[in-house]
């Protein structure tokens, strides 16, 4: 039985995640980091794809983004793949695809969550033991928002809707940014069970305002082959 479609819709925000094959690192060390953040926000600027935020670790690499064509997604991943798998395997004398598969995303209710998704991927690198303390790791958004990092022009960077109403100047919006994230999100749900399951992670206000048909959808069990639990970290 076929897989359920991957929703990608234009205007809603998606955290994607891409995953390393068994959990190998795809991301090795800096270089290989700015290889693929730039591949990633070169393909990103010329299909339509804002960046609203990222982590970019060793075997994981997530972000934050909103396609403007429901193509972009796709489009974005597949050119991606084709300019930093022939960076990495040449680096490292490798053949073969660095990933576990196709890369995993669902829908998220920016408004409701955004900002706390964005403090969970400013965590994670700790919980990765790849910092001592918050903002060490320097391949995450907060280090571009908090001025860690200079905005690359190759960037398609915007901040999410929810980051502008912090304050009225940037000064208050970076202070009130830094203090949110000072703190691990304790009202998040898991983001590792909606990328396993790529069901939406949504405020009940915006559920409530989805067409029944579509919340039944994804409501309803998912078709397809089971994910396999092990393959998503904890």
């Amino acid at each position: 039985m076929a897989r359920r479609p991957r929703e990608a819709t234009a205007g809603r925000v998606y955290h994607l995640a891409q995953l390393g094959h068994s959990g190998q690192a795809f991301l090795r060390d800096d270089i290989d980091r700015e290889q693929y953040f730039r591949a990633f926000c070169q393909s990103a600027l010329g299909r339509g794809l804002i960046v609203h935020g990222w982590c970019l670790l060793e075997s994981e690499a997530h972000w934050m983004v909103c396609p403007q064509r429901n193509d972009a997604l796709s489009a974005v991943l597949q050119q991606t793949g084709r300019r930093y798998v022939r960076h990495f395997n040449g680096r490292w004398a490798l053949r073969g695809s660095p990933w576990e598969g196709r890369y995993r995303s669902y829908w998220i209710d920016a408004q409701a969550y955004g900002l706390e998704l964005l403090s969970w991927l400013e965590w994670r690198p700790l919980q990765l033991g790849l910092g001592e303390q918050l903002l060490a790791w320097h391949w995450t958004t907060g280090s571009l928002v908090l001025g860690h990092r200079q905005q690359s022009s190759a960037a398609p960077f915007r901040p999410i809707d929810s980051y502008w109403q912090l304050g009225n100047t940037p000064f208050e919006r970076e202070a009130r940014f830094s203090e949110l994230i000072r703190d691990p999100p304790d009202r998040l749900p898991d983001p590792w069970q909606h990328l396993r399951s790529a069901r939406p992670m949504l405020g009940e206000q915006l559920w409530a305002r989805l067409p029944e048909a579509e919340r039944e959808l994804w409501i309803s069990r998912p078709r397809g082959r089971p994910t396999k639990p092990a393959s998503v970290p904890n």
